[in-house]
């Protein structure tokens, strides 16, 4: 396969995952031995997800295994069964012994109802049709991997329509003793919005040979990896530290930062300069979609957040932001349950990435921000007035930090305090957006 016809996902870098490859790899021995399965791969988005499946295509190629692909469409006008037809089609045009029944698939599709009507959400079949439809679109992927065996790679399956997910569910009965090997790839923190996504998911859960490989951040030397891989040269060690604190590992994120890095450089500017606070315009744009989706008063709550510190203290983000701590919390609800704040017992919650809180705070206008630290500042001297030398770096942050909204005195007071109270310490440097 050259990288002038292969699929982008194939020739994108790939750093890591030394765990996930190593399950994949047994999945597909198991495969050519004539055991099907399945292997569900998830995580937030940019985590690599398509990517790995990438993998797995790569090297059931290598292993002269088709793969049929299917990607699910966050598009409400997208006809029933779209990636199952994607899926089809691949197969059909690939010619192997048994070409014959494979072809009937796209004699079978066009009879879902409301397939060719763009817009108009025309019903599903009733209980019996859609088992006969299912069972018989379940013989043709099951005849398509008679010969060689077959991997389905269902990506974005937390868009699929209501038909391919139970087609999923419906087909995953006959993996184990069958010759296909799905791969199922999902944001696991919006499957929860597509009831009959999830359902197949825990159907699939429930047969034996499924393999649930969640993915998290790249470790640091795998973030030098994927630098080195993409951009072609080694990046500095403290350079590949700050990007991986920045962004968690997260392969999206690194690439993005690391372009900046790239740019820096050739324009002859310092590598750990410049891109430090810079935020990448891709970065910008996907946080910047996931936070529209969530309501207005949860946005409230991480601008708050955002500006404040990146320890969320529940009191003091309302204080600062004029809202009550029920709001705070219900906020933060929500944003877990969207990825971008974590929570861990005992400790208080954080954003999930260095990147969202950077892009968050980066939206808040000046004027807003003075507000916020003088509300918060004016909290933490009301609420802790016992024992202020406990929190006194944090005060003598906010009152500079409040810029024209800090009343005569404050800033200096505060800056000569904090030493004070707490005895010599580094000084704390004012956070800014450059952007």
């Amino acid at each position: 396969m050259t990288d002038q016809v292969r699929p982008a996902r194939l020739a994108r870098p790939f750093a890591g995952r030394a765990r996930e490859l190593q399950a994949v790899a047994a999945c597909l021995a198991r495969l050519q031995t004539g055991q099907g399965g399945a292997i569900l791969v998830s995580g937030e988005p940019g985590i690599g997800k398509t990517s790995l499946a990438g993998q797995v295509e790569s090297r059931a190629a290598d292993l002269h295994v088709p793969v049929g692909w299917g990607s699910c469409a966050d598009d409400e006008g997208a006809p029933p069964l779209w990636p199952w037809r994607q899926i089809l089609a691949g197969c059909a045009a690939r010619p192997a012994p048994g070409d014959g029944p494979r072809d009937r698939a796209s004699r079978i599709l066009p009879d879902v109802a409301g397939q060719d009507r763009p817009g108009v959400a025309a019903p599903p079949p009733d209980g019996s049709e859609r088992f006969r439809l299912f069972e018989s679109l379940t013989a043709e992927v099951t005849a398509a991997a008679a010969h060689a065996g077959l991997v389905v790679v269902l990506d974005d399956l937390q868009w699929a329509d209501p038909m391919s997910a139970m087609l999923l569910a419906h087909l995953g009965r006959d993996l184990p003793t069958s010759r296909v090997l799905v791969v199922a790839a999902y944001r696991d923190r919006e499957l929860s919005r597509n009831a009959p996504a999830q359902a197949a998911v825990a159907a699939l859960v429930r047969e034996p040979g499924t393999v649930q490989l969640r993915l998290a951040g790249l470790a640091e030397a795998e973030v030098a990896d994927q630098l080195e891989a993409t951009f072609g040269r080694r990046f500095d060690l403290r350079v590949v530290a700050g990007v991986a604190g920045r962004t968690g590992g997260n392969p999206f994120f690194v690439a993005e930062l690391g372009r900046l890095v790239s740019d820096a450089a050739a324009a002859g500017r310092a590598e750990a300069g410049s891109w430090v606070t810079r935020l990448p315009e891709g970065v910008r744009a996907v946080i910047g979609q996931r936070l529209a989706q969530l309501p207005a008063s949860c946005r409230d709550v991480l601008s708050t957040a955002a500006v404040i510190a990146p320890a969320i203290d529940v009191r003091t983000v309302a204080a600062a932001g004029g809202l009550t701590p029920e709001t705070v919390l219900a906020g933060l609800d929500t944003a877990c349950g969207a990825g971008l704040v974590r929570t861990a017992a005992g400790e208080p919650a954080g954003f999930s990435h260095a990147l969202v809180r950077d892009v968050i705070r980066a939206e808040v206008p000046p004027s807003r921000q003075f507000g916020m630290h003088r509300r918060a500042a004016e909290h933490l001297e009301a609420a802790y007035a016992a024992d202020l030398g406990g929190h006194a770096d944090d005060i003598a942050h906010h009152w500079p930090s409040a810029g024209p909204l800090a009343g005569a005195g404050h800033a200096a007071r505060w800056a000569g305090g904090a030493a004070a109270c707490r005895g010599p310490t580094p000084s704390r440097t004012v956070e800014t957006n450059t952007v």
